[in-house]
């Protein structure tokens, strides 16, 4: 049996798809074969079939369909409608709507513990975090947490959630025990969205309105080193257990590529115009944008290896 080593990181443009709308967020699958894109000002979910790279369903939500998060396991995804005040549960065997949640004012981005069994979402006018447990999707709690909370991640562990904040420069973070703010940590700079790294010991927060992302270790939370020269820096996520961190750039029409080992910019891809959110599958097979300028879906793939093979990496 012959096994291939998936070498190096994404980093090269192999699909461009159009889905017109106003995609401001993207889910994919853990399997890969489907994304999920948020739009804003129109009043859908757009599904794209990333295999045919065509779009194939607009499913009605509500008002603002702001950000969109897929659930562990794949089976739904959940969107923050943030003019409703609910989130929205899509099934996406049919790309049905099964339920509407009741959250706070204006939710924005949301995000699951690692397990699946609850999804977390940042309230940005009511200046909370509101927890739906999802065996029952029941909201189960309501956080203060301060000025315009935008985007929350959860380490792990499932103890802590940690809480970015476009109003204020720093980052709340909430034990999970009994929902109580137990740290605020000052950043130097308004937080606009914020990830766990795989392992749980750094969270990455990025600036709002400027070019930089702080690392914050998680142990005593404190900022351990600063990422600058990032065009208008958005969404985040993570590949290769951690060790690449993919950056979304609005202004600079690019994914800045982060080894984490010394959080050195190792690459940049440009990809559609305004990126507002990046993702990868489960298994790191490509990472993809919305982009929300150019209407457009942008997928990154490898350059040498475009096959899923085992997920291991070594630096070019």
């Amino acid at each position: 049996m012959t096994i291939t080593e998936r070498t190096g990181y994404p980093d090269t443009v192999i699909a461009t798809i159009d889905v017109g709308g106003d995609p401001t967020d993207i889910a994919v699958l853990p399997n890969g074969t489907r994304a999920y894109v948020a739009n804003e000002v129109v009043d859908y979910l757009t599904a794209v079939d990333l295999e045919t790279r065509s779009v194939i369903a607009r499913i009605p939500i509500a008002e603002y369909p702001l950000f969109v998060a897929a659930k562990p396991g794949g089976e739904y995804v959940y969107v923050s409608c943030g003019v409703d005040d609910e989130v929205a549960v899509v099934r996406t065997s049919d790309n049905t709507v099964t339920e509407r949640i009741p959250v706070g004012s204006s939710p924005h981005r949301l995000s699951f513990s690692w397990d699946g069994s609850y999804c977390y979402t940042a309230d940005q006018n009511g200046a909370t975090v509101s927890v739906i447990r999802t065996s029952d999707n029941t909201v189960i709690a309501t956080v203060p947490v301060g000025h315009t909370p935008r985007d929350v991640a959860a380490l792990p562990n499932g103890e802590y959630v940690y809480v970015a904040h476009i109003g204020e420069s720093d980052i709340k973070v909430i034990r999970t025990s009994d929902y109580t703010v137990v740290a605020t940590i000052d950043v130097g700079f308004r937080t606009h969205r914020i990830r766990a790294k795989p392992g749980g010991q750094y969270v990455y927060a990025s600036e709002y309105g400027g070019s930089r992302v702080a690392v914050v270790r998680t142990s005593d939370n404190t900022v351990v080193a600063t990422i600058g020269s990032l065009g208008g820096p958005c969404d985040m996520c993570f590949i290769g257990d951690g060790a690449y961190l993919y950056v979304a750039c609005v202004t600079g029409d690019e994914v800045a590529i982060v080894n984490t080992a010394d959080n050195s910019v190792v690459g940049r891809v440009a990809v559609g115009s305004g990126p507002f959110s990046v993702r990868a599958p489960a298994d790191d097979g490509f990472v993809a944008t919305a982009d929300r300028g150019s209407q457009t879906v942008t997928v990154i793939g490898y350059r040498t290896d475009p096959q899923h093979g085992p997920t291991q990496y070594t630096q070019e």
